[in-house]
């Protein structure tokens, strides 16, 4: 193949369609037990197409690499219809969306505007243009009643623009990112669930710490939380309340409070640290982990009503922290001086002092409780394969693979009753793989152009990934969201895709 693929669910099938080095387009259809093979609906692409459900049949929607009009094909649940002409001409990849009893069309012209063409159940209406001068495809949106089309303009900042069910809105700027990072490669968003909102925190630039919070139905915008960190920042929902703790830069680590109602403002917890914290809530308690200069880790609790201030819990450590609750005990690991992971673990009386797992970690584990068991996954110094290793309830499985090679620390989370496992490739693309129980799926291509590791999150019925994405003048957050039945990555702030 020559171009992304594009998958959609039709029925009780799952249909992928993408563009073949012929230029052609190719699908493949999986039937609940087995995939029937590409097979070629013929074409000439100039891009990658786009899938939709609507009513009781697939469209496919292409711009023709000969005429650059847009072309649509159409299976009407026994046999396709042959490619007609929408018209044109135009300079994008047309983008197709369910909105009702109507299916929408849009396409950047060839003059930069946003235009659509809708389908009202018997005739198209044609394209007309909703203006703007962008510069990326559209990302169409059907939203309770209305429907929303978002775009990247000339300076990077997002646009979108709504329609109501009688009119169009007009174009309104959903802000612009916080400032580049530069230099800090290794950066990465924090994401939590918050009560019904989801929130996303990142330092800055400018060594600022922003957020940008969806309250379920849009993103506020990232706002300054006055805060200055060289590291990454760690967040938590403890009771009723929302912690974000950071590394200032004299060492000392930050805690800043959202009580439902108002911002605490930052206060100093003290320390001498050298990397970026980690907190859990465990029971009732609240527990901050770091790093000190003498790469020993440290540990300070809140009972409720009071610090206990940094507790030593040794060790010759060459990374960051990473705690998770198990049960009834509360393990953390961490990549020792000597490469290998390494385990603690509070059983609620005492620390088990540190235990080597082995390994041969290049940066920071992620742990994930999945089921009964505990899962650890790292990416190799030697081969740059992603590892897994697995405790049981009463034993640890050994180090198995899981392939690569990557270049960035893999994040397991769970996802109801898969396990997902994301990584940063070397080409800056996002990776996944995903335990289904019995099998993993193999390491599967996400698409994006990523220079530093990413969060991802459960929120709801969704599963949420953050990363940032290369550019010289904005910071990137890209989060791949369910679409109707179609499956895309889109932007939340700025573009990072080529």
């Amino acid at each position: 193949m020559a171009g992304n693929p594009v998958a959609v669910v039709y029925g009780s099938e799952l249909d992928v369609f993408a563009k073949g080095s012929d230029g052609q387009l190719y699908k493949n259809t999986w039937n609940g037990s087995s995939w029937g093979g590409f097979s070629s609906l013929g074409g000439t692409l100039g891009g990658d197409p786009s899938a939709v459900a609507y009513g009781s049949e697939l469209d496919v929607f292409m711009r023709s690499s000969v005429d650059n009009y847009v072309w649509k094909i159409t299976w009407n649940g026994s046999s396709w219809s042959g490619w007609n002409a929408l018209g044109g001409t135009y300079a994008g990849n047309p983008i197709g969306v369910a909105y009702g009893s109507e299916l929408d069309v849009f396409v950047k012209g060839n003059d930069g505007a946003l235009w659509k063409d809708t389908w009202n159940g018997s005739s198209w209406g044609g394209f007309s243009s909703l203006g703007g001068v962008i510069v990326t495809d559209p990302t169409p949106l059907k939203f309770n009643s209305e429907l929303d089309g978002f775009v990247r303009g000339t300076t990077g900042d997002i646009w979108k623009q709504t329609w109501n069910g009688s009119s169009w809105s007009g174009w309104n700027d959903l802000t612009t990112p916080p400032p580049t990072t530069t230099g800090t490669d290794n950066l990465r968003p924090a994401a939590v669930q918050y009560v019904g909102e989801m929130d996303v925190i990142q330092a800055g630039g400018d060594s600022q710490v922003y957020k940008d919070t969806w309250n379920g139905s849009s993103w506020g915008g990232f706002s300054g939380m006055n805060g200055s960190t060289p590291n990454n920042p760690a967040v938590v929902q403890y009771d009723a309340e929302l912690d974000m703790f950071i590394r200032g830069g004299d060492g000392h680590i930050y805690k800043n409070t959202w009580d439902t109602q108002m911002w605490s403002g930052w206060n100093d917890l003290g320390g001498s640290m050298v990397g970026s914290p980690n907190a859990v809530a465990f029971g009732n308690e609240l527990d901050v982990f770091a790093r000190g200069g003498d790469n020993h880790i440290y540990k300070d609790t809140w009972n409720g009503s009071a610090w206990s201030g940094w507790n030593d819990l040794g060790g010759n450590m060459a990374g960051n922290p990473v705690a998770v609750q198990y049960g009834n005990e509360l393990d953390v690991f961490v990549k020792g001086g000597d490469g290998q992971l390494y385990k603690d673990t509070w059983n609620g009386t005492s620390w088990s002092g540190w235990n080597t797992l082995g390994g041969t970690l290049a940066g920071d584990p992620s742990a994930v409780v999945f089921g009964s068991e505990l899962d650890v996954y790292m990416r190799s110094s030697v081969d740059a394969y992603v590892w897994k290793i697995t405790w049981n309830g009463s034993s640890w499985s050994g180090w198995n693979a899981l392939g690569g090679t990557y270049a960035g620390n893999p994040i397991g989370v769970a996802y109801g009753s898969e396990m997902d496992v994301f990584v940063r490739g070397n080409d800056g693309h996002i990776y996944k793989d995903s335990w289904n129980g019995s099998s993993w799926s193999g390491f599967n291509d996400l698409g994006g152009n990523m220079i530093g590791d990413m969060a991802a999150i459960q929120y709801n019925s969704e599963m949420d990934v953050f990363a940032r994405a290369s550019g010289d003048h904005k910071e990137d957050y890209a989060k791949p969201r369910h679409l109707a039945t179609e499956v895309q990555v889109s932007d939340l702030q700025g573009r990072g895709f080529a």
